[in-house]
Order: structure tokens, then sequence, then C-alpha cells
């Protein structure tokens, strides 16, 4: 095979690109206002750093992000979305045709947008946050065939370093319990001063004031002064409270009273916070006229209890709590200072929780289809209705019936359709019923105990009928978001044939792994599955996901029976020889 080089037609090719690059070029332009040009984005340059090459890329990268306004995008080094806005013609005049390509393009952005001073502003202000208190920074612009490139030159001198970090403290108690989140402080002697990092520190010693009931304390509530006046480039910084905070969130605050309206209505003209027409359990006032919950619902479900000091941890899992519940259509709550807070170094905070709960039934319906590649089609009808409130108590019960069939439209093996029949009941309660002991979690989701029964018959023309009841009993609960456990202590699968086909026992004579398919089974075991999920409540493209499943059937009955399948010992129950084995699955 031979290969011939041929220079003309590249020399031609790359005469071509240049001619497209330049009528490109001049395209972009045409519909520039005189005077103006078209702005084509912003150089950033480094002068006179001191800084380690690395610290100057990491600086150069962020100061490149901060000029605005934003030049037009590119592909290829072309404006392809500005030549597109272009091909509409003159902008001030507009017709349907004009308008598509003004839809799909850009408009060029113009030197006229550009404002130097302000950009200048913006990146001194930035090298000040993180510390560069006597950088320098200048901008200029070059104009070229009517386009305009503008070029800042930034001097950012001596980065400041912290010398000293100080918590002024008193005698008070807000300012003791601040000095004492001082170990664990973002701000560190010799690290860059950095404005994040101290609004970081704000954020932190307010998150673990809230743990500790100071209710009404924010972050903008601390000052950080800092002390760039001694010398060798380094910073003292001072964290002390404002002097205006206000008395209430000086102190920490314990529940009084909790209020739980039960049956909320979003439209209700006044809301009652007195005692008055409420039901007072275990130190909780319900209001709930309608009598749609049963009170002992709520002491298993909320996390403050009179006397309990607040904290923002607590707070947020009771909204959670109460919202997997998944019996409340809308859930809002509110903390109000008690009127029998006194004078004193602690106040009291009344909590009230508004709840709207969900349409209590429903009815659904689905229709599904399927096709297969042996020409088979298929359709299922399903009906379910839903019970969210059964007994008053979030136990949801859930009772499903479908029917469907496959046909084989075309094929050798027509008339082999297939019938399917089923339905079934759901039950769950919210919380863990285990006999003797009384457990519960303190995560966000609730747990819920389930118990399910289902019943399939299947019905394949011309070969066999088959029966199946399957039920569970058994726990399903969170930790957290990522983590989902499920466990069933009882699990039963029993499969019985109610017709077999002389013409399918005679396939199993041929073929004896048929006779698999109608032998009757009965499993009865227990299986526990784990789930982790990366992904979830995560804005990451990418994660870890597992999924692992430990099955055990006929073990313990296979023990107090002496059943013992290889000495020929196979004991039955119902009639049925019970499967025995060890399964896992991940």
């Amino acid at each position: 095979m031979r290969f011939h080089y041929n220079p003309a037609k590249y020399i031609c090719y790359f005469i071509c690109a240049v001619a497209l690059l330049m009528l490109a070029s001049c395209s972009a332009t045409k519909y520039i206002p005189q005077g103006d040009a078209l702005y084509t984005g912003a150089t950033v340059k480094l002068k006179d750093s001191i800084s380690s090459k690395k610290e100057k890329k990491s600086l150069l990268t962020d100061l490149k992000k901060l000029p605005r306004p934003k030049p037009n995008s590119k592909l290829l080094g072309i404006p392809l979305k500005v030549l597109i806005y272009n091909m509409g013609g003159n902008p001030e005049k507009k017709s349907k045709i004009r308008n598509i390509f003004r839809k799909f393009g850009q408009p060029p952005v113009l030197l006229s947008s550009l404002n130097l001073e302000f950009n200048n502003k913006v990146i001194r202000n930035y090298l000040e946050n993180v510390g560069y208190f006597k950088a320098e920074v200048s901008g200029d612009t070059v104009i070229k065939r009517k386009k305009a490139h503008a070029t800042y030159t930034v001097s950012p001198g001596h980065v400041y370093k912290i010398k000293e970090v100080q918590f002024v403290t008193d005698s008070t108690p807000i300012l003791k319990s601040i000095k004492l989140t001082e170990p664990g402080t973002f701000l560190k002697p010799g690290d860059p001063f950095n404005l994040d990092v101290i609004k970081g520190e704000r954020t932190r010693i307010d998150a673990i004031l809230k743990e500790q009931g100071y209710y009404y304390f924010g972050p903008d509530l601390l000052v950080i002064d800092a002390d760039s006046t001694i010398g060798d480039n380094k910073v003292n910084m001072y964290l002390k409270l404002k002097e205006n905070t206000p008395y209430t969130a000086r102190k920490p605050y314990i529940i009084d009273d909790v209020f739980i309206y039960s049956n909320f209505r979003l439209n209700s003209a006044r809301v009652d916070t007195v005692k008055a027409g409420s039901q007072s359990y275990n130190g909780y006032f319900i209001i709930d006229r309608a009598n749609r919950f049963k009170q002992r619902l709520f002491p298993r479900i909320l996390r403050f209890d009179s006397g309990d000091v607040y904290n923002r941890k607590d707070h947020n899992l009771t909204l959670n709590r109460l919202i997997n519940l998944d019996v409340f259509k809308f859930v809002k709550n509110r903390f109000e200072v008690s009127p029998q807070t006194s004078k004193t170094d602690t106040g009291r905070l009344n909590a009230f929780y508004y709840l709207t709960p969900q349409p209590k039934k429903s009815l659904r319906a689905e229709l599904s289809g399927n096709t297969k590649s042996n020409n088979y089609v298929g359709s299922l009808v399903r009906f379910s209705f839903r019970n969210r409130n059964t007994f008053r108590g979030a136990e949801q019960l859930e009772v499903h019936a479908n029917v469907g069939s496959e046909v084989q439209y075309s094929g050798t093996n027509s008339g082999f359709n297939s019938f399917r029949l089923g339905g079934g009941l759901s039950f769950s309660i919210p919380k863990f019923v285990v006999p003797f002991f009384r457990l519960n979690t303190t995560s966000a989701y609730v747990p819920r105990t389930r118990i399910a029964l289902d019943y399939e018959l299947l019905n394949r023309q011309k070969l066999y009928t088959l029966t199946s009841i399957r039920g569970e009993l058994g726990y399903v609960w969170k930790p957290e978001v990522r983590k989902e456990h499920q466990f069933n202590p009882i699990a039963i699968n029993y499969v019985e044939p109610l017709n077999i086909t002389q013409l399918y026992l005679d396939s199993i004579k041929r073929d004896l792994t048929l006779r698999q398919a109608v032998d009757t089974q009965f499993i009865l075991g227990s299986n526990y599955t784990y789930t982790f999920d990366q992904l979830v409540n995560d804005r990451k493209a990418t994660g870890f996901f597992f999924s692992g499943n430990l099955d055990l059937s006929g073990n313990i009955a296979g023990l107090a029976t002496g059943a013992n399948i290889k000495n020929g010992n196979q004991k039955r129950i119902f009639g049925a020889p019970f499967s025995q084995y060890i399964k896992t699955q991940v």
C-alpha cells in the first residue's frame, strides 16, 4: 500500500482556514456601533509578586474570574454565536426570521459595557480579603480592528499572616461559652488572613452556641478585629461580641411548653397560643379537635420535651421526623419567648408545630405494557388503595390487585399464552414492634415495622398453573440519609402447582431441569439487606453505591426437625419439603 503526499492540497486547506477565520473576524464586528468595539476579554498580569509559583498560579486563577463583563463564548477561537446573531442583519430591524437567528445567537459584548475602574476596585477588594492589604491594581484597554482587550496589572505585595488570635472574654455566660470554642478555631497563627475563613469561624461558633440553647444568637453578632499595625506583615486578631448585642441573644433558652396543631389548615385566620382547647399528654399540648391522631404518636416522634435545653440538632431532627412520617403535607414550626420567662440568665421558649395532614385515603390505577424478542406482547393493570393513617397512629395500609397477560402474536409456539392474577396488602407501623422491648431511634428517619402478604396465580396455557403465597414480617430503618437497613426475621414463600398438563410432563422427561419450575416449594427463613447510596442528597455526578443481601432459609427449622437431605432424612411442613440454604448477594 502506498501513500501519496500532496503538499499543494494542504497549502490549499491552510489558505481556506485562514480565509474563513478572517471572514469570521470581519462578520463578528459587522454591526458594532461607530466609536465602539467588540470586547474580547481580559488578561490579568502579576507584577512584583514575591509569592511562590504555586501561590502565584492559584492567585492568578482566582483573579481571572473577577473582571466583568464576560466576553462572548467561542468555538475554536471563533465567536460562533455572535456570527449567528449577526446573520439576523441590522439589530435595529425586526422580523420573524431575524428573531430566530437572534434567539439562537448571542449579541456582541461591547467595549462600552466595560468599567475599568469598577473592575480595578473588585480585584483590589478581593486581594484585601485574602491578605494582600497593600495591593495596587491598574487597568488598560487595547483596541485593534474594532476589537478591544483589557489588561489588568496587579502588584499584590506581601500577604499578611496571622500572628496571634485572642478570644476576648469576661464573666458573662455567653463569652465564657465562646471562649470554650477556642480549641477548634479555624484561625491559626501563621495562616494568611482570609475573610472567608473569618466568616467560617463565626458560623462555627454560632453552630456550637445553637447546640447550647442560644436560640436568638447569630454569626453577625461576632466581631473579629484585625490589627495590621504590628509590623512584619503580621496581624493580631481579636474575636469579641458586638457591644449592641440584644439581651435576648446573650442567654440560653430551655423549652417550656410544646404545642402541636395536628390538623392545621394553612388558611386559618387565627392561631391560638394558649392552652385552652388543647389536651395535655406527657407534657405536650395537642390541639386536634377532629381527633385524627392518637396522642401517644407525638412524644415518640418529637425530640423536644419541656425542660430540655434548646438545640438546633433536635430542632431539625423533629421537623425531619414529622415529614418522614409521610402523613403530613406541610410541617411548620416556630418558637417564641414564653410568658414565664423571668429576668434571669436562662430564658424559656414555647415551641409550636403546625401540621397539615395529607389526604387520608387515595386510589391509584396503573397500566403498563411490554414486548419481548420472542414475539410476546403483554399488559398489566394494577389497582391500589392506600390509607395513610389507618388506626390514627400514622400506620400505612396499602391493598393492591393486578391482572395481566402475555400473548404471542406470531411464531411457532403460538397458543402458549400466560395469564397472571394477583393481589396483596402491606401494613407498616412507624415504630419498632418487638416483644418485651421498647426500641426507638434518634435519626431523622422514623423506623417502621412492616407486614406484607401477597398472593399470585400464574396460568401458562397448555403447560401448567401455579399458585404462590408470600409473607414477610420485618423492620426498615435508616441511621442517616445514605444508609438503609431492612431485616425480615420471618419470610415465607409457598409455591404449589394446581395443574400440570401431559405436554409439560413429557417435556420434563426430556429435560429434568424443567421440573424445578413446577415443584412444590416451601421457604421459611430470614433475610437482611443493607444499602449504601452516596449519591442520595448529593450534587456529585458520580458516587459509590452498595447493596448487600443475606438470605437464610430453613436452617432453624432443619435443626428443630433433624432434617438432613444428604442422609435422606427430608422433613415436610404442610406436606411440602422446606428449602434449606444460605445465600448472599452483593
